[in-house]
């Protein structure tokens, strides 16, 4: 959600549609710019609605839901991390401090979320 949050357009009046525009946007990106989907995985706070979990496949972009309170995607993240062979091949986008030196003492890299929103070519404010 930091990619989403840093744009307060009222995206929290509507959280699953904010999250569905945030993984169609990657995917346009990801085409444009000839990267795999299945090499992209976005994780979210908070429960999928059933229209969210409709939606999981059509981009191809794993979509991971961490249900289980505050910073929960936060430890999802770092557990993936974790997990992958060649942590240095991963970048994790986040404005989150803490987050980035968890990520960074893992091996991954860090892209700030203001500069990802521009490179997926959303707006910075509205």
């Amino acid at each position: 959600m930091n990619v989403v949050g840093t744009n307060p357009d009222g995206w929290w009046r509507n959280r699953s549609r904010a999250r569905s525009a945030l993984v169609a946007a990657i995917a346009r990106w990801c085409a444009d710019s000839d990267i795999d989907v299945h090499t992209v995985t976005v994780v979210f706070d908070g429960r999928p609605t059933d229209a969210e979990v409709a939606d999981a496949g059509v981009h191809g972009i794993e979509i991971v839901h961490a249900p289980d309170g505050p910073n929960a995607a936060d430890d999802v993240i770092v557990r993936l991390v974790d997990e992958i062979g060649r942590p240095g091949a991963v970048v994790v986008v986040t404005s989150d401090r803490v987050l980035a030196g968890r990520v960074r003492r893992a091996g991954a890299q860090v892209e700030g979320s203001k500069r990802f929103r521009t490179r997926l070519g959303l707006p910075d404010r509205q």
